[in-house]
C-alpha cells in the first residue's frame, strides 16, 4: 500500500476487508490466547485459595494477567494492523495507550460495582468501561480526522459484546456452572466462549470504524498533485 499523505495510506476495497479481516482474528485469539494462558495456573489452585480472603490471591493474579497479558497481546497485534494503516508511530502508542487504558478499566470496575451495589451487569457498565478504553486509545490516532469519536465507538462495541456474551451464555448454558468466571474448569469454559464471542462482536465493530477512519482520512486530505 503505497502511502497518500503523512497520516495515512491507500486502501482499496479488497485490502479494507483484508484489513478488518486480520483485525478481527487478530483481537479475538490474543484475547482468547491471553485469557487462556492467565487462566491455567489459577485453575491449578485448591478449592481453599477461593474461600474468604484467600481469593484475594486469584483475583490479583487475574487482574495482572489481563493487564500484563492480555492487553499487550492484543495492543501488539491491533497496533501491527494500524501500522498498516496509518503512517508514523501511531501503531507504537496505541500499544502504550491500550494498556493504560486496560489498567483504568481495571481500577473502574471495583468502584462500579460499588456504585452500582454489585450489579455490573448492568447496560451502563460496558458503555463506561469502552469510552475509559477508547479515550486513551483515541489519543493514538490523534490527527486522524473523526478520530474523537472513538470513545464513543469502543463503547458501542464494548455494549454490542457484551449483548452478544450474554446471549451465547444464554443460549448454550442456560443453567451455568457456580463458581467464579475463572474457576472451576467449566465455570472458566462457558466464560471463555462467551468472552470470545463478545471480543468477536467488539473487534468487529471497532475493526470497522478503523476501516472507516482510515478510508474517511485518505478522502477527507488526499495527496497535492505536483505542480511539474
Amino acid at each position: 500500500m503505497k502511502a497518500e499523505h503523512e497520516d495515512t495510506v491507500a486502501l482499496g476495497p479488497g485490502q479494507a476487508i483484508v484489513a478488518w479481516s486480520a483485525w478481527v482474528v487478530v483481537t479475538v485469539v490474543a484475547a482468547t490466547l491471553g485469557l487462556v494462558v492467565t487462566d491455567v495456573p489459577i485453575l491449578r489452585m485448591d478449592d481453599v485459595s477461593f474461600r474468604g480472603d484467600n481469593a484475594l490471591a486469584p483475583l490479583t493474579y487475574f487482574a495482572c494477567g489481563l493487564a500484563l497479558i492480555i492487553a499487550p497481546l492484543v495492543g501488539v497485534g491491533q497496533g501491527l494492523i494500524i501500522k498498516r494503516l496509518f503512517a508514523g508511530p501511531k501503531w507504537q502508542v496505541w500499544i502504550i495507550v491500550t494498556f493504560l487504558g486496560v489498567i483504568i478499566v481495571e481500577v473502574l470496575i471495583p468502584i462500579l460495582g460499588i456504585l452500582s451495589n454489585g450489579n455490573l451487569g448492568n447496560v451502563f457498565t460496558p458503555i463506561v468501561l469502552g469510552a475509559m478504553l477508547g479515550l486513551p486509545q483515541a489519543v493514538a490516532l490523534r490527527g486522524i480526522h473523526r478520530a474523537g469519536w472513538w470513545p464513543v465507538i469502543s463503547s458501542t462495541a464494548w455494549l454490542l459484546g457484551a449483548f452478544a456474551g450474554v446471549a451465547v451464555e444464554a443460549m448454550f448454558f442456560p443453567e451455568p456452572t457456580e463458581g467464579w468466571l475463572f474457576y472451576p474448569l467449566q465455570a472458566a469454559i462457558e466464560w471463555g466462549i462467551s468472552w470470545a464471542a463478545a471480543t468477536a462482536v467488539y473487534a468487529m465493530v471497532t475493526g470497522a470504524a478503523l476501516i472507516w477512519l482510515a478510508r474517511l482520512a485518505t478522502i477527507a486530505r488526499p495527496v497535492n498533485a505536483r505542480s511539474n
